[in-house]
């Protein structure tokens, strides 16, 4: 049985001294539209503030059973949730918008992939509002295991993601990859202690990319 997961937010600042402060408690996701009785994981915004993504577990209406819904604000009130135009019949899940709003990344298992999940960028356009069909990033990125949970850098050249299929130090470890020249180069495992012999994944990245936040 596939746990419960709740979307909770929490407003929180970085004060000079580069501590990270916690403002209030936190609080569902609008309880009974976005947070549900299902598992609804990993939310991610527009930069325009205007779109919120995020996966879910199970809801009715999409096009597997793990997909991506979205809502979008609109006259100051968000929209009815609906399922991505990129979602396949398979898993998606695990959304990022690109920092420059042109797109989303996502894992998926779905047919085309080099194997298990792969890391997957669907583009938008943000005139149109639509989405294009999805692209796998290539064995530069993806492997035969799974990789998970990508996020990027505030400039969009780094792409930060999870993979127990390109060795490391344990499970999933957390790997990087830098876009240069339109062309992603290979992964390379993150320095030092940031990865351990257990999972680690789900990262965020904080204060101008200087600050590494995951689990583990």
């Amino acid at each position: 049985m596939i746990p419960r997961v709740a979307l909770l937010l929490v407003a929180s600042s970085v004060p000079d001294e580069g501590r990270i402060v916690f403002m209030g408690n936190p609080g569902l996701v609008r309880p009974g539209f976005v947070s549900t009785s299902k598992s609804e994981i990993k939310i991610t915004f527009s930069p325009d503030g205007e779109r919120m993504l995020w996966g879910t577990i199970g809801w009715e209406g999409g096009a597997g059973g793990w997909d991506i819904w979205e809502s979008r604000l609109e006259g100051g009130q968000w929209s009815k949730p609906a399922p991505v135009s990129s979602n396949s019949s398979q898993n998606d899940f695990d959304p990022y918008f690109a920092p420059d709003g042109r797109g989303v990344y996502f894992f998926s298992n779905r047919a085309g992939g080099v194997g298990g999940d792969d890391i997957w960028f669907a583009a938008f356009d943000p005139e149109r509002g639509a989405y294009s069909p999805a692209e796998n990033l290539g064995p530069h990125m993806n492997s035969t295991g799974d990789e998970w949970a990508p996020i990027l850098s505030s400039d969009g050249k780094r792409i930060l993601f999870a993979s127990d299929g390109r060795g490391g130090r344990g499970l999933h470890d957390r790997f990087t990859s830098e876009r240069k020249d339109g062309a992603l180069l290979p992964a390379e495992p993150l320095p030092g202690s940031v990865n351990s012999t257990d999972d680690d994944f789900d990262a965020i990245l904080l204060e101008k990319d200087s600050v590494l936040v995951s689990s583990r």
